[in-house]
């Protein structure tokens, strides 16, 4: 195997080095050490002609060196660091440059920043780099551009990278903070070249999305944009979730196929010149880097680009290719360069998808060899394969990390698929039309509008049918899924090969016997029914807790926060726990502690998450009336009930409501949540439940007296938001890295112990 696909060994080492270094969090050093030992043992067996077991040791050297590459991108930061020099509490003067297109979102605009330096009380190189997000849609800053402004970074917990999938994305793209900006007005900018790469690429992509403003109706060139290079930001949201609802979104991002089309139409366009074919492969690759740059790099078409510049010098060189190969080869160049994006959704989604093809398609195209030359074949069987194939390799994977698998989506890509791709092809001719001469552009942008109408309504058709999504529950998430993703894969291999091979379908067999004995050995483990869980995380200043109904398949969620402002609680801090426990929709939402200028932000996550009810503590009860009143009265908020006084009990929902206090019963457990001092606590807070819990909602400043005498009181856990210092008397307290030596282990502080799981 090595001789034929050297690349497929040395990816699966790649591969296990970067999952060792995410796991562990071995220093790089012991991996350097590693790489060089394993590097030194297969240079002399070399020398010693023992080329089996030099090219073993030279594949662990490419293991250990992608671990070292992981650490020292992701996880290692030097005495340079910005997270190192700078504290959060600081107002510093940054001084970077925007290393990628800007991002922009419903109500703001975000762009990456490669740090130069900071000025806090004087001038450091600093290194890393930061989001800066502005609470405005704007494109004035550009990538390349260089910037200047004042700003307080707020890093990311270390820990809290681990669980939160929208932290640990901005991680892998080697973020260390996030800054606030309510305007561009006090960046300075110092603009980059016109002469530029970048700036080159983005007048193209200017003018091509100007020529489709020109020649198409505003919908149909909103659709253009995407389905060429990606621009998905003018697509009206309705039209948007009717391709994420028919399992379609996939050709409003830029891939394989569309990499396919382009080269395509330039090899028409050239044909009549007669070029030579060196001259004709160096065009290709030209345009294939080019199309890469202005479809904003997107996993999926840097992927198809590398594999189609392999493919193109392979052609340029006169060598015969394996598409196996390219496939392997392309994936460790760019786990290679960007050892992150192993963990990137779209990226897996598109390499999955790319090796089905390559896989299985030869294969299951086999029971149909007599009739290959047939049209019927060519136009209607083949593309059922390809797009089944396609769906069979990426549902587990959309069911992983979505949670649901739409019942349309082979049916949907059948129609919507070869229109996009007729479209694409239509395009790129009304873009050539267009350059020659305008007029014939207009005509070319008449015939190509009706077309792209009926990609939307077709999509339309296919809502209309009201087709029922495939959703998973909680068990979809639990650690064993993974394992049965690859179970799947190797089941899929096997049964597409055991149509002609006797050993294949013996594998399938034993895979498949394999795979259901682990099924029932997970199952006894887990039990027959899920249960409640509490998970607990940290603010400033306060608690998130979130807790499980699988039942209902819904949760809910209690917040209690600081007096002061948070600046995009949703976005920053509530809706990456939200994501992190894999929530889909609220049940209710319980208030402890907000202050007013938040409000709006609790209401527009209540409403992202289809939360009915919300439940508020009585004293911010004027708060909200007053938010209520001068809201915009088009937009339905959820409903409000307020609480405190003689506590309520509902028993249906398990869930005691009273003055600055929550209480969650079960048969086994009681947590109580508080948001007020421990010593304040009364003693009719304890129920007949064998477990008592406590949760302040505060930070807390307790002496050991005070932790004892909750534990006399029957409390068996007690869970804070932050332990600021222990006061062991009237004339002293314990500093902050003497805390851990004096905590008893029945103290959970969630700034030290980061999100916290607690079984109902």
């Amino acid at each position: 195997m090595f001789r034929k696909y050297p690349a497929l060994p040395l990816l699966g080492a790649a591969i296990f080095g970067i999952v060792l270094a995410d796991q562990t969090h071995l220093p790089s050093w012991q991996f350097l050490v590693a790489a060089l030992v394993c590097a030194c043992i297969a240079l002399f067996l070399l020398a010693r002609s023992a080329w089996r077991t030099a090219a073993v040791f030279g594949v662990l050297t490419a293991g250990s060196l992608s671990g070292f590459h992981f650490v020292i991108s992701y996880l290692e930061r030097g005495p340079d660091h910005v997270s190192r020099i700078v504290s959060t509490r600081d107002v510093v003067r940054i001084y970077g440059q925007i290393s990628d297109w800007p991002d922009l979102r419903s109500d703001r605009t975000e762009y990456l920043i490669d740090l130069d330096s900071v000025l806090t009380t004087h001038m450091r190189r600093a290194d890393g780099r930061i989001l800066l997000k502005v609470t405005d849609t704007t494109t004035s800053l550009q990538r390349g551009d260089r910037i200047e402004c004042f700003g307080r970074i707020y890093f990311f917990d270390p820990a809290a990278t681990r669980f939160s999938p929208y932290l640990r994305r901005l991680n892998l793209k080697g973020v260390a903070g996030t800054v606030y900006l309510p305007t561009l007005l006090d960046v300075r900018v110092d603009r980059r070249s016109p002469l530029g790469l970048f700036a080159a690429v983005d007048r193209v992509r200017t003018l091509i999305l100007g020529s489709f403003e020109r020649n198409l109706s505003p919908p149909s060139a909103a659709l253009a944009g995407g389905f060429v290079l990606g621009e998905t930001r003018h697509i009206g949201t309705d039209v948007y979730a009717m391709f994420r609802d028919s399992g379609t979104l996939h050709v409003l991002a830029v891939s394989g196929s569309n990499v396919a089309l382009v080269i395509l139409f330039v090899l028409l366009v050239l044909r009549p010149f007669g070029i030579s074919q060196p001259w004709r492969g160096v065009i290709l690759l030209t345009v294939v880097m080019v199309f890469a740059l202005l479809s904003f790099g997107q996993p999926s078409v840097i992927r198809a680009s590398t594999m189609a510049v392999f493919i193109l010098v392979a052609g340029m060189l006169g060598r015969e290719y394996d598409l196996n190969h390219i496939v392997s080869l392309t994936v460790l160049c760019i786990l290679a360069y960007e050892p992150g994006q192993l963990y990137d959704v779209g990226f897996q989604l598109s390499v999955v998808c790319a090796w089905g093809l390559v896989l299985l398609v030869k294969p299951v195209g086999a029971l149909f060899v007599t009739w290959h030359n047939r049209r019927w074949y060519r136009w209607l069987v083949f593309p059922i394969i390809v797009s089944l194939v396609a769906q069979l390799c990426s549902s587990p994977l959309i069911a992983y990390y979505f949670g649901r698998v739409p019942a349309a989506t082979v049916m949907a890509n059948l129609v919507v698929v070869p229109l996009t791709s007729l479209a694409v092809m239509a395009l790129m001719v009304l873009l050539l039309a267009d350059l020659v001469w305008p007029v014939l552009g207009f005509f070319a942008g008449s015939l190509v509008d009706p077309l792209l109408r009926l990609i939307i309504e077709s999509l339309r058709w296919f809502k209309a049918l009201n087709l029922p999504q495939l959703n998973f529950g909680p068990l979809a998430y639990e650690p064993f899924s993974i394992l049965w993703i690859l179970v799947y894969f190797a089941l899929l291999i096997c049964f597409c090969f055991a149509i002609h091979r006797k050993m294949a379908r013996r594998m399938a067999v034993f895979v498949l016997l394999t795979g259901a004995n682990m099924a029932l050995l997970v199952s006894v483990v887990q039990g027959k029914e899920p249960r409640e869980s509490v998970h607990l995380s940290g603010l400033p200043g306060g608690i998130v807790a979130v807790i499980d109904q699988p039942r209902s398949g819904e949760s809910d969620l209690i917040f209690s926060s600081t007096l002061l402002k948070i600046d995009d609680l949703d976005t920053r801090l509530l809706q990456p726990v939200l994501e992190m426990n894999r929530v889909k929709k609220l049940r209710f939402l319980f208030v402890m502690v907000c202050p007013y200028d938040n409000i709006d932000d609790l209401m527009r996550l209540a409403l992202m998450y289809q939360c009915s009810t919300m439940y508020v503590s009585a004293p911010y009860r004027p708060s909200f009336e007053d938010y209520q009143a001068y809201h915009d009265q088009s937009v339905r908020l959820p409903e409000v009930i307020y609480f405190g006084g003689v506590p309520a009990i509902d028993a249906r929902r398990g869930y005691i409501l009273g003055e600055g206090r929550i209480q969650v019963v079960t048969e086994d457990r009681s947590i109580l949540f508080v948001d007020r001092p421990a010593e304040d606590l009364p003693s009719s807070s304890l129920t007949s439940a064998s477990e008592q819990v406590l949760v302040l909602a505060t930070r807390w400043s307790p002496r050991p007296d005070d932790w004892i005498a909750l534990r006399q009181q029957g409390f068996t856990r007690l869970i804070c938001s932050r332990i600021e210092r222990i006061r062991v008397d009237t004339d002293s307290v314990l500093l902050d890295d003497q805390v851990d030596q004096v905590l008893p282990d029945y103290i959970i502080d969630l700034r030290r112990t980061g999100p916290y799981r607690l079984p109902m």
